[in-house]
């Protein structure tokens, strides 16, 4: 079986990205939650001032569905990976490709002044901070590519 290295320590890379899932789903929710609940919290006259900029467009609503539509399942598919479920793999691998797409739309579709990755953006709700650590790092690619290959070397193997 193969492994990923790292100071010593050996992991099973569908293990690897089983955690790095949980991690950038869990850190994207949790800002997801902070921000709904800040929103309705602020009240009225902060929506009468700045409500124009945050729901022109549906801004922060598309991006609050987008980072749902991905990170619930991102989570899901680590749970998967980790408890080592049947055709565990095969869903992350296909929730990947679905990743990227969706991904690519979000930024084809990014009509703010301001970059994507900009702290503002990340820290108003709308961009998402899980998505923007998928999309600076590439990470959805390359795990996409760390699962596939191991997916074809175990099947080489014999084993599965």
């Amino acid at each position: 079986m193969r492994t990923l290295s790292a100071f010593g320590n050996s992991i099973e890379p569908t293990r690897a990205i089983g955690w790095i899932n949980l991690v950038i789903a869990g850190l994207g929710l949790l800002q997801l939650a902070m921000n709904v609940i800040g929103y309705s919290a602020l009240g009225h006259e902060f929506v009468e001032k700045y409500g124009p900029f945050m729901v022109e467009n549906h801004r922060f609503a598309r991006m609050s569905f987008t980072a749902i539509i991905l990170l619930l399942p991102l989570g899901v598919a680590g749970c998967l990976l980790l408890l080592k479920i049947r055709h565990a793999t095969t869903f992350t691998i296909v929730f990947f490709v679905l990743d990227i797409a969706v991904l690519a739309w979000t930024l084809s579709t990014w009509s703010m002044p301001f970059l994507f990755i900009d702290p503002t953006m990340i820290a108003i709700g709308l961009m998402n901070g899980g998505l923007a650590l998928q999309i600076v790092t590439g990470y959805p690619l390359i795990a996409l590519i760390l699962l596939v290959k191991n997916v074809r070397e175990t099947r080489a193997g014999g084993t599965g």
